[in-house]
């Protein structure tokens, strides 16, 4: 009982609020647990989720990967956190492997298929995304989803030029100091743009890839953040110019031609979505997202039998 409140409503509630006291509380508790009962898994494993989650992954993996054998069969929580550690030192396949053994220990964790879906993108693993977001929407996941793997994409797009870790409050801290220090530091506005966009502050992660984009009117990645952000607001103008200011920086980008097509068929401009899913699909042809869409432009033109080709192509 004392570990239960000790160390999961401390530690958890200390990682997501950033409170030094209440982590160090939940990880004394937890150590106070595994004295007690040193073959005890769960103490263990909260350990390697506490510090996974506040900036320490490098402990998080050393500390989980010397779990003793004697502490019985590691569970689906013991490799979520694994997973999640080994994601934050960017270490996306061993990542994906860790969240894909959680879920065959567990296969009713959503959060976990969420993660395995995300990691996946950023492991390059093709197949693995579209079958960890069937998993994770067939349990409940809808918008979280969405919006992960976007995120997902988005981070990968900037790969290694921005480092962004789980913690966006820390990195915004440490952002601001940046700022101040040089108001004309364009990556460290686009930076923290990202990082409220991973907190899901969209309106300041809008505010500061405008200031990125008035000091460096050519990045592509600023752009194209910017607009899957307008697209979450319903802009679907502003989703258009910011995708065609991708596509004339980088002609090569399936995201911001598959953005645009979903803008244009938002705003029933059904040929011009058509034209723009045709370029997302020619750049990348398993884009399961974009024939779907495409398909459904073509439903709504009655063209049904390109709609149920479109269809047949997504499953």
């Amino acid at each position: 009982r004392f570990f239960q409140i000790s160390s999961q409503v401390k530690g958890r509630m200390g990682a997501e609020r950033g409170d030094k006291i209440l982590i160090k509380e939940g990880l004394d508790a937890c150590w106070i647990a595994v004295a007690l009962d040193p073959n005890w898994i769960l103490p263990w494993t909260e350990i390697g989720w506490i510090l996974a989650n506040t900036g320490r992954a490098d402990e998080a993996v050393e500390h989980l990967q010397a779990v003793s054998p004697e502490c019985g069969p590691l569970d689906g929580r013991y490799y979520a956190a694994l997973g999640v550690a080994l994601r934050e030192l960017g270490d996306f396949a061993d990542s994906l492997a860790a969240f894909e053994s959680s879920l065959k220990l567990n296969p009713n964790d959503m959060s976990v298929a969420v993660a395995a879906a995300g990691v996946a993108v950023l492991a390059g693993d093709k197949p693995s995304p579209n079958h960890h977001r069937k998993v994770a929407r067939h349990l409940g996941a809808s918008h979280e989803l969405e919006r992960h793997l976007e995120m997902a994409k988005a981070v990968k797009t900037l790969l290694p030029k921005v480092v962004i870790t789980k913690d966006p409050g820390r990195e915004i801290s440490r952002l601001d100091a940046a700022i101040r220090r040089n108001p004309g530091n364009a990556a460290a506005y686009l930076a923290r743009g990202l990082a409220y966009f991973l907190k899901g502050e969209d309106s300041r992660a809008i505010a500061d890839l405008d200031a990125a984009l008035g000091l460096n009117p050519n990045d592509a990645a600023a752009y194209l953040i910017r607009g899957i952000l307008h697209g979450y607001m319903n802009g679907y103008d502003k989703v258009v110019s910011d995708m065609s200011d991708v596509i004339s920086l980088n002609p090569e980008n399936a995201m911001a031609y598959y953005y645009r097509g979903l803008a244009h068929g938002e705003q029933d401009a059904l040929d011009s979505a058509i034209a723009d899913l045709d370029q997302a699909i020619r750049l990348e042809p398993e884009h399961v997202d974009a024939y779907r869409a495409r398909g459904d432009c073509r439903l709504y033109k009655k063209d049904y039998d390109q709609a149920i080709a479109d269809y047949d192509n997504a499953l």
